[in-house]
């Protein structure tokens, strides 16, 4: 019974000081992404250890936030300057290491010397929480270590596993655009979703579906698979954007408009947000509001023939045809004219009965390789001129 109860004692002094001395570790581990962030940007670094009320502590271009609550979380944050997929693998791996490093040093001194056992004991404690944290770290694990109000914030191991799963899906994003951009749009489509099934807790094949869905004009499609993709993961203003755009190719305007004031809540300075609710506006015969909109947009974009061309139009639907004119015909004069700039002087010319220059535009625009809002309709209309005149 009393050995029994020894052993138990011998065990759990053993694990309160491995538990004890974890913090110290992950301090450790933490200096050493500090000395890789130092090296690899020559910028600040923020070190931080626990969580809540902190002890700050400068020295140099690093700061400590250092807190007795949680003190088994620890990350070390770079500023702002972007590093190479490379350089982010080296500060990734150089914390676990670093510690394993110091553990190890330390260990191998402890023993090596004639030191009592109240030095070698911590010194073997140090060592084996080292080899601890180096596992823990670097085995990729996908439950957060904490989740903050930016993000949750994974270990080693899955910060560098997603570096790779990301170095491959921008491949496949390239693969994935060049095939829309040639007509391809059934083959990106399996890209995307193949590759979902590989990684669906990854946000970007699931978004890129949605893509899919749009440039293959299955808008409906594409409404429903944003809906899926919003209880999973936080849409974009780009994304939502999309969303609204396929809802206006079914002429849910209102829908679409919805979708569009989410996407200015996400990002209140997106100018193409603003330009699809003004082309909205000008698609629900609101022309004054239209012109508003391309108006304010205008300033910062004169060069925008989309915006230009969409003015014009409306100014030409609300009887002002000679600034209408003017509008659209220097969007087609622009280095880079798209197809909103032929489809509406299209619709200039079938509105003066001009059947011919009508379908020379529409046909101009239809060769470009994106959805044209309800350009197909205007391409009948403009072939039942002669019928309607008969």
């Amino acid at each position: 019974m009393a050995k029994g109860f020894g052993f138990l004692l011998i065990l759990l002094i053993i694990f309160g000081s491995l538990i004890i001395m974890y913090p110290l570790t992950v301090l450790v581990g933490q200096i050493g992404h500090a000395i890789a962030g130092l090296l690899l940007t020559n910028d600040k670094v923020l070190v931080v250890v626990g969580w809540g009320k902190k002890l700050i502590i400068n020295i140099g271009k690093v700061t400590f936030w250092l807190s007795v609550n949680y003190p088994w979380f620890g990350h070390t944050y770079l500023s702002g300057k972007k590093i190479s997929p490379l350089r982010t693998a080296v500060f990734k791996l150089s914390g676990p290491c670093f510690a394993l490093l110091a553990g190890s040093i330390t260990v191998l001194i402890g023993f090596s010397n004639d030191f009592t056992t109240s030095i070698k004991w911590p010194a073997a404690f140090f060592f084996f929480d080292t080899v601890l944290y180096f596992i823990v770290s670097l085995v990729p694990s996908r439950r957060p270590k904490i989740i903050l109000k930016n993000g949750p914030v994974y270990n080693e191991g899955r910060w560098l596993e997603i570096l790779w799963e990301t170095k491959k899906l921008q491949r496949l994003y390239k693969t994935m655009t060049s095939l829309i951009k040639n007509g391809d749009y059934q083959t990106a489509l399996k890209l995307v979703e193949r590759a979902y099934k590989q990684y669906p807790y990854r946000h970007e094949p699931f978004s890129w579906i949605i893509v899919c869905y749009f440039n293959a004009q299955h808008f409906d499609k594409s409404v429903l698979a944003f809906q899926e993709y919003e209880k999973k993961f936080m849409p974009n203003s780009r994304l939502y954007n999309v969303a609204g755009l396929a809802c206006s190719f079914q002429k849910n305007y209102e829908e679409g408009i919805e979708f569009y004031k989410k996407a200015l809540e996400t990002d209140p300075d997106n100018v193409e947000t603003k330009s699809y609710i003004g082309f909205t506006h000008l698609t629900q015969e609101r022309f004054n509001e239209a012109i508003i909109i391309f108006n304010e947009l205008l300033e910062n974009n004169p060069q925008s023939s989309y915006l230009l061309s969409n003015r014009g139009l409306a100014r030409f639907k609300s009887g002002n045809e000679t600034e209408g004119l003017a509008d659209m015909k220097a969007a087609l004069e622009l280095p880079e004219p798209d197809a909103y700039a032929f489809r509406n002087m299209g619709i200039y010319h079938l509105e003066k009965n001009e059947k011919d220059k009508a379908i020379t535009f529409f046909e101009k625009a239809k060769e470009m390789a994106q959805p044209t809002h309800l350009l197909e309709e205007y391409i009948e209309k403009a072939g039942n001129i002669d019928r309607g005149s008969s």
